[in-house]
């Protein structure tokens, strides 16, 4: 069951939130798609901060990053739309069987961008046609097919929209028994600490979203993620 958490709800970031206040999570990637800003921050520098084999016991509010304010916006790259070209094809070209290798060259060269995909008048067949020069026909319809269907994830689905939400949830650090933005938010955390982190795609649910057990789709495919959580105990008995 999905309870509602109102005091830890992710709100619409402040234009005037200086990207100084966010630590970035992910410094091997220069599109910095895993970002942390603290909320509450532990003073005691003794506090516990955990490891792998943990037990963490967390609060957290969910939230999907379905677009950016503007060009400064805390979560630029995350979003679909602000997606660089490399993002592009990390993030979804790699997804789609077949396309990887006839089309990774040709989007390269003509900067494929996340707004670009979004641009119901820019990508059509006689784009990928004639400008990224795909002569099978059926790859340039699949190709389309896939670029709508990830249109229609963005103009489905509100930003800031709240999936899941619980008051406490407790895991083990390193167990890969939750997503990867959350294990490295956690990991970057001490007790009693609250933040927030934006994640990319690649750092949540991925291609595939994630659903409920009937079926319902709580996170869509390709979603960025923005949560806030706060690190209410740390065990290192187990570890």
């Amino acid at each position: 069951t999905i309870t509602t958490m109102r005091s830890m709800r992710p709100t619409s970031m402040a234009k005037t939130t200086a990207l100084t206040d966010w630590e970035d999570l992910s410094p091997d990637d220069d599109a910095a798609p895993l970002r942390k800003m603290v909320l509450q921050p532990v003073e005691d520098s003794s506090a516990k901060k955990p490891t792998d084999g943990s037990i963490v016991t967390i609060q957290y509010s969910g939230s999907l990053w379905m677009s950016d304010d503007d060009e400064e916006s805390v979560g630029r790259g995350c979003s679909i739309a602000s997606w660089t070209t490399q993002a592009v094809l990390d993030c979804w070209l790699s997804q789609q069987q077949g396309l990887y290798d006839v089309l990774s060259g040709p989007f390269m060269e003509h900067s494929v961008t996340g707004s670009m995909l979004l641009d119901g008048n820019v990508f059509t067949e006689d784009f990928c046609a004639t400008t990224l020069g795909l002569k099978n026909k059926i790859q340039c319809k699949k190709t389309v097919m896939a670029v709508r269907r990830l249109q229609s994830t963005v103009d489905e689905y509100a930003q800031g929209h709240v999936f899941d939400a619980k008051e406490k949830y407790e895991f083990v650090v390193g167990s890969s028994k939750t997503i990867q933005a959350m294990e490295l938010l956690v990991r970057s955390m001490r007790e009693g600490e609250s933040a927030r982190v934006i994640a990319r795609c690649d750092y949540g649910y991925g291609a595939d979203g994630c659903r409920t057990n009937k079926g319902d789709v709580l996170v869509p495919p390709f979603c960025g993620l923005a949560f806030d959580v706060k690190l209410i105990s740390v065990d290192h008995s187990s570890s």
